[in-house]
């Protein structure tokens, strides 16, 4: 039986197709997930996954009908705990989806239904795999408490054969994290494998971290590497323009089973930031949302600071649960952007201005690139033309 609250979703999907965001959807698949992550913050009280039937629907009278959306993820919890229902829209809708300008993608662990996966990479070469990468990290766990290292429940040399539709994402949150970082390195060095990464928008914690961070840098800036990761162009334009006027959140939606919509991960766990919940619009969230990230940069502390622009002010849903105060920011995230912004300038400082200039340029054609490959779903049978490598 069709849920009513997915009806709502269909609807507000059609609905809002000229709203002021063109968002990427992220479908909830379930909560549940194998690993029990110290920093996660997904609330496994939820026990409601979705079924075929209404995710049939979903695709049917929201997604198929709905002009502008450019991705869809699916995502958890562990989504591939539901890879039959992958599986499902796959066989149903990839060719559709395809034609449409529309990725496919999934965002895990790989911690489950590992040779199942590599099937659906092998038959659908449009179908992309964020694999996420905590490797060092001693807060990822499993439910038993024991810990998970991803590197230990794959084949990096049996995925290498489907590296065009892989890539490798970790979060900076620790010095450990740049560990990770400069392993991922190695990884595309050996086995071709991109890779990408960012900054913890909620740090509680500072860590020094220039010193590994200038190695990372300087990896990418080999003349012998042919791959810039597209967080390394994004710091890069952020360094030389200061465009950067948020955290983006309303660039994606997040829905459920149970009738929520929420403009971001970290937020679709707070009634506050809901778009719409069990099935229910509510009343002037979007603007809210939209007026919030609009004024991210006008506080006491950042309206002045050198670093606008650079820094991306912060999580919003941070500044609201920890300091009950939008104008309000984190400190700690300060400190760190004040050493990202030194990292950069010891770099630059011993560069020459042709090469500053050649950079530049490099900015402009992976931003013309993206603009492509968002909305161009056939530049996605090799991944690497995004990403300017190129292949034989």
């Amino acid at each position: 039986m069709i849920s009513e609250k997915i009806k709502a979703i269909c609807r507000f999907l059609k609905k809002s197709q000229y709203g002021y965001k063109k968002p990427e959807i992220f479908i909830n698949l379930t909560y549940n997930c194998p690993l029990r992550c110290k920093y996660c913050y997904v609330n496994y009280s939820k026990s409601r996954d979705f079924d075929i039937e209404n995710l049939y629907y979903l695709f049917e009278e929201g997604i198929l009908k709905t002009k502008y959306i450019k991705l869809i993820t699916f995502f958890g919890g562990e989504p591939l705990l539901k890879i039959d229902l992958i599986e499902k829209i796959l066989e149903k809708y990839y060719d559709e989806l395809c034609n449409k300008g529309i990725h496919i993608a999934v965002i895990t662990s790989m911690s489950v239904n590992y040779n199942k996966h590599i099937e659906l990479i092998k038959k659908y070469p449009l179908y992309e795999t964020v694999i996420s990468f905590d490797n060092y990290s001693e807060e990822r766990v499993l439910i038993n408490n024991k810990p998970f290292k991803v590197l230990e429940h794959i084949n990096l040399e049996e995925l290498s054969n489907y590296r065009k539709n892989i890539c490798f994402h970790t979060v900076i949150a620790s010095e450990k994290s740049l560990d990770d970082l400069l392993l991922l390195q190695n990884i595309y060095k050996n086995y071709g494998f991109i890779y990408s990464w960012c900054w913890n928008k909620t740090p509680t914690n500072n860590f020094s971290f220039k010193e590994k961070y200038k190695q990372v840098i300087n990896n990418i800036l080999d003349e012998n590497n042919k791959y810039y990761p597209s967080a390394f162009i994004k710091e890069l334009n952020n360094y030389f323009f200061r465009e950067n006027a948020g955290c983006g959140i309303g660039s994606e939606l997040f829905l459920t089973i149970d009738g929520d919509i929420s403009p971001c991960s970290i937020s679709h766990h707070n009634n506050e930031f809901l778009l719409m919940k069990n099935g229910v619009l509510q009343e002037g969230v979007s603007e809210n949302i939209q007026d919030i990230e609009n004024n991210v940069f006008n506080n006491n502390d950042c309206k002045h600071c050198d670093l606008k622009g650079f820094c991306n002010g912060g999580c919003l849903f941070e500044r609201k649960k920890n300091r009950n105060d939008y104008n309000s920011v984190n400190y700690v995230l300060c400190n760190q952007m004040k050493e990202l912004k030194a990292t950069y300038d010891e770099i630059f400082n011993n560069i020459s201005e042709e090469y500053k200039s050649q950079l530049l340029n490099r900015i402009i054609n992976n931003i013309i690139g993206n603009i492509d490959y968002c909305y161009n779903t056939h530049i996605n049978i090799d991944m690497y033309d995004y990403f300017n490598l190129g292949e034989n």
